[in-house]
This record gives structure tokens, sequence and C-alpha cells, in this order.
């Protein structure tokens, strides 16, 4: 971890953080779908 990261208020980063690390992951989730499914994605 950088020593700037923890030089700031937990709570609103990860408020901030958290909306993009779920829609990344619903979009790994759905890349990992359609490659099982033998698309070109």
């Amino acid at each position: 971890m950088r020593p700037e990261w923890a030089a700031l208020p937990p709570l609103p980063w990860v408020r901030r953080k958290a909306p993009v690390t779920r829609a990344r992951r619903r979009m790994a989730a759905l890349v990992r779908r359609r490659r099982m499914e033998g698309g070109s994605a």
C-alpha cells in the first residue's frame, strides 16, 4: 500500500471505489461467460 493512500480517510475512498469494483466484477463475469460459450470476446 502506498503511503499517500494511508494518509487518506478510508471510508469515502472505499465508498467511491465500491461501485467501480462491482461494475468491473460484473464485466469480468460477462466476459468469462461469453468465453465459456465459445464467443469471440
